[in-house]
Protein backbone atom coordinates (compact mmCIF):
# COMPACT_ATOMS: atom_id res chain seq x y z
CA UNK A 1 0.00 0.00 0.00
CA UNK A 2 2.97 2.31 -0.27
CA UNK A 3 4.13 1.97 -3.88
CA UNK A 4 4.24 5.12 -5.97
CA UNK A 5 3.65 6.24 -9.52
CA UNK A 6 5.78 9.34 -10.01
CA UNK A 7 5.26 11.36 -6.82
CA UNK A 8 1.74 9.97 -6.35
CA UNK A 9 1.31 7.54 -3.47
CA UNK A 10 -0.67 4.39 -4.20
CA UNK A 11 -2.81 3.65 -1.13
CA UNK A 12 -5.12 0.93 -2.54
CA UNK A 13 -5.96 -0.64 -5.88
CA UNK A 14 -6.47 2.17 -8.43
CA UNK A 15 -6.35 4.66 -5.55
CA UNK A 16 -3.75 7.39 -5.08
CA UNK A 17 -2.85 10.33 -2.91
CA UNK A 18 -1.92 12.83 -5.64
CA UNK A 19 -0.97 16.03 -3.81
CA UNK A 20 2.61 16.62 -2.69
CA UNK A 21 3.67 17.73 0.82
CA UNK A 22 4.65 21.41 0.90
CA UNK A 23 6.53 21.37 4.20
CA UNK A 24 3.71 22.99 6.19
CA UNK A 25 2.03 22.11 9.46
CA UNK A 26 -1.32 22.11 7.67
CA UNK A 27 -0.84 19.84 4.67
CA UNK A 28 -3.77 18.92 2.41
CA UNK A 29 -4.39 15.56 0.77
CA UNK A 30 -6.06 15.16 -2.61
CA UNK A 31 -7.07 11.63 -3.62
CA UNK A 32 -7.73 10.02 -7.00
CA UNK A 33 -9.89 6.92 -7.37
CA UNK A 34 -9.94 5.26 -10.78
CA UNK A 35 -13.01 3.07 -11.33
CA UNK A 36 -12.74 0.45 -14.08
CA UNK A 37 -14.94 -2.14 -15.73
CA UNK A 38 -13.50 -3.58 -18.90
CA UNK A 39 -12.98 -0.69 -21.30
CA UNK A 40 -15.01 1.69 -19.09
CA UNK A 41 -13.19 4.06 -16.78
CA UNK A 42 -14.37 6.80 -14.43
CA UNK A 43 -11.89 9.08 -12.65
CA UNK A 44 -13.00 10.60 -9.36
CA UNK A 45 -11.05 13.26 -7.51
CA UNK A 46 -11.79 13.50 -3.79
CA UNK A 47 -11.44 17.02 -2.31
CA UNK A 48 -9.62 18.61 -5.30
CA UNK A 49 -7.60 21.03 -3.16
CA UNK A 50 -6.25 24.56 -3.47
CA UNK A 51 -4.36 26.40 -6.21
CA UNK A 52 -0.98 25.59 -4.66
CA UNK A 53 -1.66 21.89 -5.26
CA UNK A 54 -2.03 22.29 -9.03
CA UNK A 55 1.62 21.63 -10.03
CA UNK A 56 1.60 18.27 -8.25
CA UNK A 57 -1.87 17.44 -9.57
CA UNK A 58 -0.84 18.29 -13.11
CA UNK A 59 2.14 15.94 -12.88
CA UNK A 60 0.39 13.09 -11.10
CA UNK A 61 -2.91 13.16 -12.97
CA UNK A 62 -1.03 13.45 -16.23
CA UNK A 63 0.90 10.31 -15.38
CA UNK A 64 -2.03 8.33 -14.00
CA UNK A 65 -5.01 9.24 -16.22
CA UNK A 66 -3.60 11.44 -19.00
CA UNK A 67 -4.28 14.95 -17.75
CA UNK A 68 -6.30 17.26 -15.53
CA UNK A 69 -9.13 17.29 -18.08
CA UNK A 70 -9.66 13.55 -17.63
CA UNK A 71 -11.26 13.95 -14.20
CA UNK A 72 -14.95 12.97 -14.51
CA UNK A 73 -16.27 13.46 -10.97
CA UNK A 74 -15.26 15.65 -8.04
CA UNK A 75 -16.44 14.59 -4.59
CA UNK A 76 -16.48 17.46 -2.09
CA UNK A 77 -16.56 16.82 1.68
CA UNK A 78 -17.37 20.42 2.68
CA UNK A 79 -17.07 23.99 1.44
CA UNK A 80 -13.65 25.18 2.65
CA UNK A 81 -11.35 26.62 -0.06
CA UNK A 82 -8.56 24.13 0.65
CA UNK A 83 -11.08 21.41 -0.29
CA UNK A 84 -12.99 22.87 -3.22
CA UNK A 85 -11.04 25.75 -4.78
CA UNK A 86 -9.66 23.76 -7.76
CA UNK A 87 -13.05 22.32 -8.70
CA UNK A 88 -14.08 25.30 -10.82
CA UNK A 89 -10.76 25.10 -12.69
CA UNK A 90 -11.22 21.38 -13.35
CA UNK A 91 -14.74 22.04 -14.64
CA UNK A 92 -13.35 24.63 -17.07
CA UNK A 93 -10.92 22.00 -18.39
CA UNK A 94 -13.67 19.40 -18.59
CA UNK A 95 -17.12 21.05 -18.96
CA UNK A 96 -18.72 17.66 -18.24
CA UNK A 97 -17.11 17.35 -14.80
CA UNK A 98 -19.76 16.22 -12.33
CA UNK A 99 -19.83 17.38 -8.69
CA UNK A 100 -21.04 15.27 -5.76
CA UNK A 101 -21.56 16.82 -2.32
CA UNK A 102 -24.21 17.45 0.31
CA UNK A 103 -26.95 20.01 -0.29
CA UNK A 104 -25.58 22.19 2.52
CA UNK A 105 -22.14 22.16 0.92
CA UNK A 106 -23.50 22.95 -2.55
CA UNK A 107 -25.31 26.01 -1.20
CA UNK A 108 -21.89 27.55 -0.51
CA UNK A 109 -19.63 26.14 -3.24
CA UNK A 110 -22.16 27.33 -5.83
CA UNK A 111 -20.47 30.73 -5.36
CA UNK A 112 -17.39 29.36 -7.14
CA UNK A 113 -19.38 29.44 -10.38
CA UNK A 114 -19.83 25.70 -10.77
CA UNK A 115 -22.41 24.41 -13.22
CA UNK A 116 -25.61 23.59 -11.26
CA UNK A 117 -26.73 21.17 -13.99
CA UNK A 118 -23.67 19.04 -13.22
CA UNK A 119 -24.27 18.69 -9.48
CA UNK A 120 -26.10 16.02 -7.52
CA UNK A 121 -26.78 16.18 -3.80
CA UNK A 122 -25.78 12.96 -2.08
CA UNK A 123 -29.02 13.04 -0.07
CA UNK A 124 -30.90 12.19 -3.28
CA UNK A 125 -29.38 8.69 -3.38
CA UNK A 126 -31.57 6.10 -1.60
CA UNK A 127 -29.90 4.98 1.60
CA UNK A 128 -27.00 7.35 0.86
CA UNK A 129 -25.54 4.72 -1.47
CA UNK A 130 -24.72 5.09 -5.16
CA UNK A 131 -23.69 2.68 -7.89
CA UNK A 132 -21.12 4.04 -10.30
CA UNK A 133 -21.59 3.26 -13.99
CA UNK A 134 -18.55 0.97 -13.78
CA UNK A 135 -20.43 -1.15 -11.22
CA UNK A 136 -18.79 -0.23 -7.90
CA UNK A 137 -20.76 0.89 -4.84
CA UNK A 138 -19.97 3.96 -2.77
CA UNK A 139 -21.56 5.13 0.48
CA UNK A 140 -22.01 8.70 1.66
CA UNK A 141 -21.40 8.86 5.41
CA UNK A 142 -22.55 11.99 7.29
CA UNK A 143 -20.13 13.63 9.69
CA UNK A 144 -22.45 16.46 10.77
CA UNK A 145 -20.70 19.49 12.24
CA UNK A 146 -17.27 17.87 11.88
CA UNK A 147 -16.63 20.62 11.31
CA UNK A 148 -19.48 21.79 9.01
CA UNK A 149 -23.17 20.87 9.12
CA UNK A 150 -22.98 19.47 5.59
CA UNK A 151 -19.71 17.53 5.97
CA UNK A 152 -19.98 14.19 4.20
CA UNK A 153 -17.47 11.35 4.14
CA UNK A 154 -17.13 8.97 1.18
CA UNK A 155 -16.74 5.21 1.66
CA UNK A 156 -15.46 3.18 -1.26
CA UNK A 157 -16.83 -0.31 -0.60
CA UNK A 158 -14.57 -2.10 -3.07
CA UNK A 159 -11.25 -0.86 -1.64
CA UNK A 160 -12.66 -0.26 1.89
CA UNK A 161 -11.11 3.20 1.97
CA UNK A 162 -13.01 5.90 3.88
CA UNK A 163 -12.33 9.48 2.77
CA UNK A 164 -13.07 11.36 5.98
CA UNK A 165 -12.42 15.02 5.09
CA UNK A 166 -11.36 17.12 8.08
CA UNK A 167 -12.54 14.50 10.55
CA UNK A 168 -9.58 12.43 11.83
CA UNK A 169 -7.21 14.81 10.07
CA UNK A 170 -4.25 16.36 11.82
CA UNK A 171 -1.38 18.79 11.72
CA UNK A 172 1.88 17.46 10.33
CA UNK A 173 4.35 17.42 13.20
CA UNK A 174 5.68 13.98 12.18
CA UNK A 175 6.61 13.43 8.53
CA UNK A 176 4.93 10.16 7.62
CA UNK A 177 2.16 9.20 5.20
CA UNK A 178 0.61 6.84 7.75
CA UNK A 179 -0.07 7.59 11.38
CA UNK A 180 1.06 5.87 14.58
CA UNK A 181 0.95 7.00 18.21
CA UNK A 182 3.35 9.89 17.50
CA UNK A 183 0.65 11.67 15.49
CA UNK A 184 -1.79 12.21 18.34
CA UNK A 185 -0.53 15.71 19.16
CA UNK A 186 -1.23 16.92 15.61
CA UNK A 187 -4.64 15.22 15.43
CA UNK A 188 -5.67 16.42 18.88
CA UNK A 189 -4.65 20.03 18.21
CA UNK A 190 -6.45 20.16 14.86
CA UNK A 191 -9.69 18.84 16.33
CA UNK A 192 -9.59 21.09 19.38
CA UNK A 193 -9.27 24.12 17.12
CA UNK A 194 -11.86 23.17 14.49
CA UNK A 195 -14.42 20.72 15.86
CA UNK A 196 -17.42 22.21 17.71
CA UNK A 197 -18.23 19.54 20.29
CA UNK A 198 -17.37 16.06 21.49
CA UNK A 199 -20.96 14.98 20.85
CA UNK A 200 -20.65 15.79 17.14
CA UNK A 201 -17.44 13.74 16.95
CA UNK A 202 -19.02 10.80 18.80
CA UNK A 203 -21.79 10.68 16.20
CA UNK A 204 -19.21 10.65 13.39
CA UNK A 205 -17.28 7.87 15.14
CA UNK A 206 -20.51 5.87 15.47
CA UNK A 207 -21.17 6.28 11.73
CA UNK A 208 -17.72 4.90 10.96
CA UNK A 209 -18.09 1.97 13.35
CA UNK A 210 -21.43 1.07 11.74
CA UNK A 211 -19.88 0.63 8.30
CA UNK A 212 -20.03 -2.94 6.98
CA UNK A 213 -17.55 -4.08 5.89
CA UNK A 214 -15.28 -2.09 8.18
CA UNK A 215 -12.84 0.34 6.52
CA UNK A 216 -9.26 -0.85 6.40
CA UNK A 217 -7.90 2.62 5.61
CA UNK A 218 -9.09 6.10 6.58
CA UNK A 219 -7.85 8.85 4.28
CA UNK A 220 -8.39 12.33 5.80
CA UNK A 221 -7.89 15.63 4.05
CA UNK A 222 -5.10 16.70 6.42
CA UNK A 223 -2.18 14.77 7.88
CA UNK A 224 -1.44 11.06 7.74
CA UNK A 225 -3.69 8.19 6.73
CA UNK A 226 -4.92 5.72 9.34
CA UNK A 227 -4.81 1.96 8.84
CA UNK A 228 -4.87 -1.32 10.74
CA UNK A 229 -5.04 -1.20 14.53
CA UNK A 230 -4.63 2.56 14.51
CA UNK A 231 -8.20 2.97 13.25
CA UNK A 232 -9.76 1.75 16.52
CA UNK A 233 -6.99 3.47 18.49
CA UNK A 234 -7.81 6.91 17.08
CA UNK A 235 -11.58 6.45 16.99
CA UNK A 236 -11.48 5.68 20.71
CA UNK A 237 -9.27 8.69 21.50
CA UNK A 238 -11.25 11.13 19.35
CA UNK A 239 -14.64 10.29 20.84
CA UNK A 240 -13.33 11.17 24.33
CA UNK A 241 -11.55 14.39 23.33
CA UNK A 242 -12.92 17.71 24.65
CA UNK A 243 -13.17 20.24 21.81
CA UNK A 244 -14.89 23.51 20.98
CA UNK A 245 -17.77 24.14 23.34
CA UNK A 246 -16.47 21.49 25.74
CA UNK A 247 -13.42 23.65 26.41
CA UNK A 248 -15.42 26.60 27.72
CA UNK A 249 -15.35 24.89 31.12
CA UNK A 250 -11.63 25.70 31.28
CA UNK A 251 -12.06 29.45 30.81
CA UNK A 252 -12.11 30.25 34.53
CA UNK A 253 -8.72 28.52 34.88
CA UNK A 254 -7.11 30.35 31.98
CA UNK A 255 -5.52 33.13 34.06
CA UNK A 256 -4.04 30.55 36.42
CA UNK A 257 -2.50 28.60 33.54
CA UNK A 258 -1.13 31.72 31.86
CA UNK A 259 0.49 32.88 35.12
CA UNK A 260 1.87 29.41 35.76
CA UNK A 261 3.38 29.13 32.26
CA UNK A 262 5.04 32.53 32.57
CA UNK A 263 6.66 31.46 35.83
CA UNK A 264 7.79 28.17 34.27
CA UNK A 265 9.23 30.08 31.30
CA UNK A 266 11.13 32.42 33.63
CA UNK A 267 12.63 29.52 35.59
CA UNK A 268 13.58 27.51 32.51
CA UNK A 269 15.04 30.59 30.84
CA UNK A 270 17.29 30.95 33.89
CA UNK A 271 18.19 27.24 33.89
CA UNK A 272 18.84 26.79 30.16
CA UNK A 273 19.93 30.26 29.09
CA UNK A 274 17.98 32.59 26.80
CA UNK A 275 19.15 31.16 23.46
CA UNK A 276 18.59 27.51 24.35
CA UNK A 277 15.25 28.26 25.97
CA UNK A 278 14.07 30.18 22.88
CA UNK A 279 15.01 27.19 20.71
CA UNK A 280 13.17 24.88 23.10
CA UNK A 281 9.83 26.67 22.67
CA UNK A 282 10.16 27.35 18.95
CA UNK A 283 7.67 24.53 18.19
CA UNK A 284 4.97 26.53 19.99
CA UNK A 285 5.15 29.22 17.33
CA UNK A 286 3.45 29.06 13.96
CA UNK A 287 4.89 28.33 10.49
CA UNK A 288 2.19 30.36 8.73
CA UNK A 289 0.04 27.42 7.62
CA UNK A 290 -2.07 27.14 10.76
CA UNK A 291 -3.45 29.24 13.56
CA UNK A 292 -1.04 30.22 16.34
CA UNK A 293 -1.62 27.80 19.20
CA UNK A 294 0.23 29.80 21.83
CA UNK A 295 0.53 33.59 21.79
CA UNK A 296 3.07 35.89 23.35
CA UNK A 297 3.12 39.60 24.06
CA UNK A 298 5.63 42.00 25.62
CA UNK A 299 4.97 40.41 29.02
CA UNK A 300 5.60 36.86 27.84
CA UNK A 301 3.14 33.97 27.50
CA UNK A 302 -0.33 35.51 27.02
CA UNK A 303 -2.83 32.91 25.76
CA UNK A 304 -3.34 29.45 24.31
CA UNK A 305 -5.89 27.53 22.23
CA UNK A 306 -7.28 24.13 23.08
CA UNK A 307 -7.50 22.69 26.56
CA UNK A 308 -4.71 23.60 29.01
CA UNK A 309 -3.90 19.99 29.89
CA UNK A 310 -3.12 19.17 26.26
CA UNK A 311 -1.08 22.35 25.89
CA UNK A 312 0.91 21.51 29.02
CA UNK A 313 1.42 17.86 28.02
CA UNK A 314 2.78 18.95 24.64
CA UNK A 315 5.14 21.47 26.23
CA UNK A 316 6.46 18.94 28.79
CA UNK A 317 6.99 16.26 26.12
CA UNK A 318 8.92 18.67 23.91
CA UNK A 319 11.16 20.17 26.60
CA UNK A 320 11.87 16.73 28.09
CA UNK A 321 12.96 15.26 24.76
CA UNK A 322 15.22 18.21 24.07
CA UNK A 323 16.93 18.18 27.49
CA UNK A 324 17.13 14.56 28.73
CA UNK A 325 20.21 15.33 30.86
CA UNK A 326 18.34 18.00 32.80
CA UNK A 327 15.09 16.10 33.05
CA UNK A 328 15.01 15.80 36.84
CA UNK A 329 15.72 19.49 37.39
CA UNK A 330 13.06 20.49 34.83
CA UNK A 331 10.61 18.10 36.47
CA UNK A 332 11.23 19.68 39.89
CA UNK A 333 10.60 23.16 38.50
CA UNK A 334 7.38 22.10 36.81
CA UNK A 335 5.98 20.33 39.87
CA UNK A 336 6.79 23.20 42.20
CA UNK A 337 5.36 25.93 39.95
CA UNK A 338 2.23 24.02 38.89
CA UNK A 339 1.33 23.18 42.49
CA UNK A 340 2.02 26.75 43.64
CA UNK A 341 -0.78 27.88 41.31
CA UNK A 342 -3.20 25.26 42.69
CA UNK A 343 -3.36 23.42 39.37
CA UNK A 344 -3.44 19.62 38.89
CA UNK A 345 -0.22 17.87 37.97
CA UNK A 346 -0.18 16.24 34.52
CA UNK A 347 -0.02 12.44 34.67
CA UNK A 348 3.55 12.36 33.38
CA UNK A 349 4.72 14.35 36.42
CA UNK A 350 3.00 12.11 38.98
CA UNK A 351 5.07 9.58 40.95
CA UNK A 352 4.84 6.11 39.41
CA UNK A 353 2.69 4.77 42.23
CA UNK A 354 0.06 7.48 41.62
CA UNK A 355 -0.19 7.25 37.85
CA UNK A 356 -3.64 6.07 36.68
CA UNK A 357 -2.32 2.88 35.07
CA UNK A 358 -0.69 1.91 38.37
CA UNK A 359 -3.83 2.33 40.48
CA UNK A 360 -5.86 -0.49 38.95
CA UNK A 361 -5.19 -3.88 37.45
Amino acid sequence: MTSTNGSALKIAEDTYQVSTPLGLHLESNVYLRIYRNGSQQLNMLIDPGAKRHLPALQQNLGSLIGGLDKVNVAFINHQDPDVVFNTAYFQELNPKLFVLCSEDTWRLIDFYGLNPRLYKGVESFPGLRAKINTGQLIDFVPSRYCHFRGSMMLYDRETRVLYSGDFLGGLTYVESSYVDDRHWEGIRTFHQIYMPSRQAMKLAVESIRNLDPKPILIAPQHGGMIQGRWIDYYLSKIEKLPVGLDLIAYEHLRENYVAMMNEVFMELNRLLGPEEFAASIKHLRDDGSFTTLVTFDQNGFSDFKGDPNSMLDSFIDSISRRHPNRLERIRQILIRVILSHSLPLPGQLLPDNLKPDKLFT
